[in-house]
């Protein structure tokens, strides 16, 4: 009796899988939004995070782009093409703050990561969004900001009433007294 054995060290795949898990389960339970997407066919995956914040599932958006659900259709800021250049043109991460709109409408701000996978053929072959909802910080920049305007045009008033004051007393030919005639 003859018997062969082909065996092969499966060590590594079994580290791979456990790693795949592991970061499968960040990726679902994180608060941050994420896409994967292919450059051609659209959106392959959302988190639940994405689900919640935008308001689809993700049977309503695959193989759809993010640009098609998330952007204002009626937006001429041209962001899409400064996010496309450097993602698509130049290969390269992006990284900023961009405008999404939900499925109800809703705009949010979004502090977002665009990564790029490049292909063996230097092409785009798909790309990676991860996002975080920066709409209340942006709520509060707003208040600060509209608060250090109104300081600003209140000190400004001030200024000007207490010159406009200044030029009174000094405009003025007699000396007088004011005093409490009740306590002397």
């Amino acid at each position: 009796e003859k018997y062969f054995v082909i065996g092969s060290d499966i060590t590594q795949r079994i580290s791979d899988q456990s790693q795949i898990e592991k970061l499968s389960l960040v990726a679902s339970n994180t608060s941050n939004y994420i896409i994967i997407a292919h450059a051609d066919t659209g959106i392959e995956w959302v988190n639940q995070a994405f689900i919640d914040k935008f308001g689809y599932s993700l049977e309503e958006v695959e193989g759809k782009f993010p640009s098609e659900i998330l952007h204002d259709k009626n937006d001429q800021s041209g962001s899409a093409e400064l996010i496309n250049k450097p993602s698509f043109g130049d290969l390269k991460k992006f990284s900023g703050e961009i405008t999404h709109v939900t499925k109800e409408g809703q705009i949010i701000y979004s502090n977002v990561d665009i990564t790029p996978l490049i292909s063996d053929d230097g092409s785009v072959e798909k790309y990676f969004v991860v996002g975080v909802d920066i709409s209340e910080r942006k709520k509060y920049e707003e208040k600060i900001e509209r608060a250090n305007l109104d300081l600003s045009i209140q000190e400004r008033l001030l200024n000007e009433s207490e010159q406009n004051f200044r030029e009174l007393i000094r405009s003025l030919k007699e000396v007088f007294f004011l005093f409490d005639t009740v306590s002397g």
